[in-house]
């Protein structure tokens, strides 16, 4: 997902990224490390799991850290990759 608010920031997938990149490439900072990124307005993330920590993320903003962990142990999430 992008945003094309000005200044904002945003993860976007590898395609998405380019070609965000070169249709605005003023209009984005692009965070190629990060799997989710809070503008304080606008949460973006690219992929499954990264969807998943950010959802966890808005619960633990909007809610509460316990609440958030709840809600990983309920869904059986567990953002350590086994490999």
């Amino acid at each position: 997902m992008t945003t094309t608010v000005e200044g904002d920031t945003a993860f976007v997938e590898d395609v998405r990224r380019i070609a965000t990149e070169i249709a605005a490439p003023h209009a984005v900072d692009v965070d190629r490390e990060a799997r989710f990124v809070d503008t304080g307005e606008v949460v973006t993330a690219a992929g499954v799991s990264a969807g998943i920590d950010m959802a966890l993320h808005l619960v633990a903003r909007l809610e509460s850290v316990e609440r958030a962990q709840e809600v990983r142990r309920y869904i059986q999430y567990d953002p350590q990759p086994p490999v």
